[in-house]
């Protein structure tokens, strides 16, 4: 699935499968179990499964207390000892239940906490692939299908043994009766399959038309401006677009809703039939005093029967929401640093000159289409000094950035502090980094209380401490315009006292007065400072604020100029 901007969907729904019992699914369900809590997961599969033993006896013994009541009632200790065993059978499954829902909720937090792991510890190049910056609702959902589905495997424990145990003592005790309901299960099943087959092809459907419908819904959101602007343009967008957008997904709703409710009818549908056979046809054969507890069974045991057929959608989407979280797993795969030259320094290293030797840097094949290739690039930071990067639209210069700052591991070359090799780690440490689409945490977090003074003056000179304070080590507001985000950022990433600013294209949301103090004023005060400053740039008439001004084009760079040059 595609939406209007081409974006495809990261989890597209699965094609429909119908299974009546989606074995696979319960075998990744019960494994995720195991896993996650290996110590109360068995302890709440076995309490499932005495409770379906328990439930097994108490619908026999009512079997053949109503049995014998028809020739001599029923004395008081069967009836007491009978609501003992009623009442030992709710103890148990309350206690069944209660490790299922612990049990649940402890397989999604171990499946979160893993995901938030390996988050941390992967590299930007594998989040960026993967689009796990913008799966956060979809992971949600895949969580909370996982933990109802782990809640539904200790349900089909219990009822499923159960009704094998029950299902047993009618083959023992009628088995003309077992196999007459045998033979109509199997043709009932038979129907209910192709059914759900039906249903899964609609729901896709409807699931499709929705999904179109949200996104010209947030087109028509996003652009609320322009289309207030310009009424024909808002009335074609509903008439050819969202209109026809909502129609569908109304009548795929219907059609869903349709499908799943003759399924329910089928299940209603059955139930009769088996009365029926029950009751006018196998008496017929001399089998009436079986038949009378054959019937009590399947009326008791029905609504579980019904109930696990149903809930069979649920698991096969737990198992499928497994193998989509594992595949994100696998792909966010811990970085690896290289060998480890030198220890990580707690602290930024202080240094006199990073160099960059021969790095190179190429993004993965999209699609057969080689991707976009950086370097080699020689390039010196030296310490207190203003670089300004420089080059057109996809000259390379946000990529240099990213592999600068230690965020892209080059794909070849050196990184050295004067002359010595480090780790990522340590190099990393060394660099603070304000990007375009600059993210605003609402608190200070790793920062000192006693660094948030470091940036205030940078708050005081662009003008932004009137609008936003920080209060207990947080922003009293993050509602700004996009100049004043950028100006907190700048800030921010003094505060962080790293030795490099890295700033991408940081002037190119501000005003002109911000713009002006910021190459005259703000820039001077950090070499002052002995900061080292790397400033993507296309304000050519402040080119003369740098100390140096190197020029990127088709990923090299390819011209560097000083000052004076």
């Amino acid at each position: 699935m595609t939406g209007v901007t081409g974006a495809p969907d990261p989890w597209p729904e699965a094609p429909p499968r119908g299974a009546l019992l989606p074995l696979g699914s319960i075998r990744s369900v019960v494994r995720a179990l195991l896993m996650h809590d290996p110590d109360g997961g068995p302890v709440g599969l076995v309490l499932a499964a005495l409770t379906g033993l328990v439930f097994a006896v108490v619908i026999l013994t009512a079997g053949a207390l109503i049995r014998d009541a028809a020739s001599q009632p029923v004395d008081l200790a069967r009836l007491i000892g009978f609501l003992a065993l009623v009442a030992g059978a709710a103890v148990v499954h309350g206690m069944a239940l209660a490790r299922g829902m612990r049990s649940s909720e402890r397989c999604r937090r171990a499946l979160l906490d893993g995901l938030v792991g390996r988050l941390r510890e992967t590299s930007l190049e594998a989040v960026e692939i993967t689009g796990a910056d913008s799966l956060s609702e979809a992971v949600a959902r895949a969580l909370s299908t996982v933990a109802s589905g782990v809640l539904l495997v200790f349900q089909i424990v219990q009822h499923g043994l159960t009704l094998i145990v029950c299902a047993l003592v009618i083959l023992v005790t009628t088995p003309t009766v077992f196999l007459c309901l045998g033979a109509a299960a199997v043709v009932w099943g038979v129907l209910v399959r192709r059914r759900r087959i039906v249903e899964r092809r609609a729901s896709a459907r409807a699931a499709e038309a929705e999904a179109r419908f949200n996104r010209h819904l947030g087109e028509m959101i996003a652009g609320s401006r322009d289309l207030h602007l310009d009424p024909a343009k808002r009335r074609d967008l509903v008439i050819t677009a969202l209109a026809p957008a909502a129609r569908a997904a109304r009548d795929g709703a219907v059609a869903a809703a349709g499908a799943r409710s003759r399924i329910m009818d089928m299940h209603a549908l059955s139930w009769l039939l088996a009365m029926a056979l029950l009751v006018f046809v196998l008496p017929r054969f001399g089998l009436s005093a079986q038949v009378t507890v054959a019937f009590l069974m399947l009326a008791v045991l029905w609504q579980w029967i019904s109930g696990l057929l149903l809930v069979m959608p649920t698991l096969e989407r737990a198992g499928q929401a497994l193998d989509r979280l594992d595949g994100l797993d696998r792909a966010l795969a811990p970085e690896t640093t290289g060998p480890q030259a030198a220890p990580a320094a707690a602290d930024a290293p202080a240094f006199e000159r990073l160099v960059l030797s021969g790095l190179t840097y190429r993004y993965p094949d999209a699609g057969g289409v080689p991707g976009f290739g950086m370097g080699p690039i020689d390039l010196t930071l030296r310490r207190g000094e203003i670089l300004f990067l420089v080059g057109g639209n996809g000259s390379g210069k946000s990529t240099l950035i990213k592999v600068l700052t230690g965020l892209y591991a080059p794909s070849d070359g050196d990184m050295t502090v004067d002359g010595h090799p480090v780790t990522l780690a340590a190099w990393r440490s060394l660099f603070a980094y304000v990007p375009t689409d600059l993210h605003l945490f609402r608190r200070l977090y790793g920062i000192a209380p006693e660094a948030v003074a470091d940036g205030r003056w940078v708050l005081d000179r662009l003008g932004v401490a009137r609008v936003v304070g920080i209060h207990d080590g947080a922003f009293t507001t993050r509602a700004l315009s996009a100049g004043q985000r950028k100006r907190l950022g700048l800030a921010v990433a003094i505060m962080e006292r790293r030795p490099v600013l890295v700033l991408d294209e940081w002037a190119a949301d501000q005003d002109p007065e911000s713009r002006r103090l910021f190459y005259t004023e703000v820039l001077p005060d950090l070499r002052a400072r002995g900061l080292t400053a790397v400033v993507v740039s296309h304000d050519d008439r402040y080119f003369t604020a740098a100390d140096r001004v190197v020029k990127m084009r088709d990923g090299r760079v390819v011209a560097e100029d000083d000052d004076d040059g």
